[in-house]
């Protein structure tokens, strides 16, 4: 009788073992990054939101739209912008060199478009 309950309790026991370790691997494989927190997001939009302030009070520039894309959640990666006046080469330039400026980011990976005259 005592070897059956021990035999029973090892069961049990390597069961257990097995279902903690089926729930850490579930949670080892949960996706981590690629998720934006609350934060995040909302450091992106404000940073947009900036940057456009800073464009539409440069002479000839225009209304403009922003969009900044991150690499992880301080490094930009690439920064799209739409402005009225970007079809001037000397604005574009000057919009490029801005953006290059307050954030460090190669020449490569902005874009400066001309918008359609935007309200």
């Amino acid at each position: 009788m005592e070897s059956l309950f021990r035999d029973l309790l090892q069961k049990k026991n390597k069961w257990f073992v097995l279902l903690i370790l089926g729930v850490l691997l579930v949670i080892i494989a949960m996706p981590t990054t690629g998720t934006k927190s609350e934060s995040e997001e909302k450091y992106a939009l404000e940073e947009e939101m900036r940057l456009k302030n800073i464009l539409e009070k440069m002479e000839g520039v225009g209304n403009t739209k922003i969009m900044i894309t991150y690499q992880d959640s301080r490094t930009v990666e690439g920064v799209v912008v739409i402005a009225d006046g970007a079809g001037n080469a000397a604005i574009a330039k000057n919009i490029t060199d801005v953006v290059q400026a307050l954030f460090d980011v190669d020449s490569h990976r902005i874009k400066v478009i001309k918008g359609n005259q935007m309200k």
